[in-house]
């Protein structure tokens, strides 16, 4: 599963790591475009087919779009940024909204999660149930509701 990695030494090599770790996401707001962020979860024998065929849709064999993935392997999440480049003011909302609809489609089709260490947001609710059925649903509702029983944690939001 894993080809190559490196395990921090010391303290000094663990920061070292974290920092080009938590660099990447700040990185790909450099690249001179507008970034949309995927916080997916994938089982271990899927966690590396997502990103090769992104790399293979048109916007991004034309150079409109970039596509980076980095996470966590043990844990099977993954983040994905999509960077919409700016070339003459094009702009890529329907080519991002389809590639998103497919990493949708994709991630449920192959017994993964549209959200995983960061929660559904707002943006994302409507996909929830491509990942989650009704019952994983009402349970995170009743789980959300016996944390915060007067609703005043991010009130309106997301699970009420």
């Amino acid at each position: 599963l894993i080809k190559d990695g490196v395990l921090a030494e010391d303290e000094k090599q663990k920061m070292e790591l974290w920092a080009r770790r938590e660099g990447i996401p700040e990185a790909c707001s450099h690249q001179g475009g507008q970034v949309h962020k995927f916080d997916l979860s994938f089982p271990a024998a899927r966690y590396y087919d997502l990103v090769p065929l992104l790399r293979e849709h048109a916007a991004v064999l034309e150079g409109r779009i970039k596509v980076f993935g980095f996470g966590h392997v043990g844990d099977g999440n993954i983040h994905i940024n999509l960077v919409a480049l700016k070339h003459h003011n094009e702009d890529h909302r329907e080519e991002i909204k389809m590639i998103s609809e497919f990493i949708f489609d994709w991630t449920s089709r192959n017994g993964g999660s549209i959200s995983a260490e960061h929660g559904i947001g707002q943006a994302k609710l409507k996909e929830l149930s491509l990942s989650k059925g009704p019952v994983e649903i009402d349970l995170m509702r009743s789980f959300k509701s016996l944390l915060d029983p007067y609703g005043i944690l991010n009130p309106g939001k997301v699970l009420i």
